[in-house]
């Protein structure tokens, strides 16, 4: 149990995969790094599974638009009846 979170109860209700799904904050940050590195700033590790990604606020947004348009990609396929 990860920050008071039951793992378990998490897969049950959303999923075998969200239960795996953390993000630790890059305790070490500064504002003069940030300030100097804006965006690319390293600013923590997301976790999947048994998988660790140190990422910026970059990568966030990419992950974020790439997650959003496949989730549009789907439901357009399923309105169109295009799954089989």
């Amino acid at each position: 149990m990860k920050h008071g979170v039951d793992a378990e109860k998490v897969s049950r209700a959303y999923g075998q995969l969200f239960g795996t799904i953390d993000f630790e904050n890059r305790d070490d940050l500064t504002n003069e790094e940030f300030k100097r590195t804006g965006m690319k700033t390293n600013i923590g590790e997301l976790q999947i599974g048994n998988s660790s990604f140190k990422v910026n606020l970059n990568d966030l947004r990419r992950l974020e638009e790439l997650i959003s348009g496949i989730n549009e990609v789907v439901f357009k396929k399923y309105k169109l009846g295009l799954m089989r």
